[in-house]
């Protein structure tokens, strides 16, 4: 039979994988984004990082967003989910 905790750590880690490359982005106004969200942050983490999109090495475009959520609660929260080039996963930035 399968070890229960061994099962647990192994949850666990992939639950934190999956969380590894969300970004949070607080401050923004409900449907800013308009029709295409997915774009429109796109273009939004350019302007907040452009060196990461035109360093040298950065791979064919920038980074891409895969999905977009909006979240209520007391502050307005957007998730995106972030899908770096494969150089920013080895550490280049």
């Amino acid at each position: 039979m399968v070890d229960y905790a061994r099962l647990k750590a192994k949850n666990i880690d992939l639950e934190g994988r999956s969380r590894r490359n969300n970004l949070r982005i607080i401050g923004l106004p409900e449907s800013i984004e308009g029709p295409r969200p997915t774009a429109f942050y796109s273009e939004v983490l350019v302007k907040m990082r452009p060196g990461v999109a035109n360093s040298p090495g950065a791979g064919p475009g920038p980074s891409h967003i895969s999905r977009k959520t909006s979240t209520s609660g007391q502050a307005q929260t957007h998730d995106c989910l972030f899908s770096p080039t494969s150089n920013q996963r080895a550490g280049n930035p």
